[in-house]
């Protein structure tokens, strides 16, 4: 029984996957209501992980790092 329910819920995992990337190489017009809905939803999770460095958007690992911002001053002295 175990084995059967590993295998079903892999299946289901590699078909919504399967189905939400099909929905990414549509256009957005052709798409109904829920399948916006369900692109919009799923798609950082199955997004290959090459095209999610790509985005702009931030993500969960840059969420605790801090931003230096390094002022540079510079003083001119003349001895006249």
């Amino acid at each position: 029984m175990d084995e059967y329910k590993k295998m079903y819920q892999r299946n289901y995992y590699i078909n919504r996957r399967d189905h939400i990337l099909s929905l990414a190489g549509k256009p957005r017009h052709e798409l109904n209501e829920k399948e916006l809905v369900d692109l919009e939803k799923y798609i950082k999770r199955f997004r290959p992980k090459s095209a999610r460095i790509l985005r702009t958007s931030k993500s969960n690992h840059d969420k605790g790092k801090k931003e230096f911002k390094i002022e540079q001053r510079q003083v001119v002295v003349c001895f006249n």
